[in-house]
């Protein structure tokens, strides 16, 4: 989905079908209350939020998150919620990535040029300093 935020469906010898689930800054427990909206189902609640739909997480939800007050003490928070939304930009591939101007051209041409530079990248010369 984006950048550190994924889902793997895991599937072993014996047919059983699990999923290994993460998200930046979500804990495991709040990945799984959240899959309760979506009848258990991992995959269902990415790709909701795959589609744009914002969703909300409760870092509460299966272990305890506290908070330090200003007079020194600690709380332990109810709620503590992180909302979560894809966004993609459209566009071409060409604009997004930048590529050396010796790889335009053909594609052969490309090949030969990607092979050049990466044959003067490894030249003994480049590696005087080790």
């Amino acid at each position: 989905l984006m950048k550190k935020m994924y889902i793997d469906k895991l599937q072993d010898s014996t047919g059983e079908i699990d999923y290994m689930v993460r998200g930046k800054g979500l804990t495991q427990n709040s990945i799984k209350y959240a899959t309760k909206k979506f009848n258990n189902n991992p995959l269902a609640l990415y790709k909701s939020m795959y589609e744009g739909k914002s969703q909300t997480f409760d870092l509460t939800k299966g272990q305890p998150c506290f908070e330090m007050n200003k007079n020194m003490t600690v709380s332990t928070k109810t709620k503590f919620e992180r909302k979560i939304k894809t966004l993609y930009e459209s566009g071409s591939r060409d604009d997004y990535f930048e590529y050396p101007t010796s790889w335009t051209g053909s594609e052969a041409e490309r090949s030969e040029n990607q092979e050049g530079i990466i044959d003067d990248y490894f030249q003994p010369s480049n590696y005087s300093h080790i």
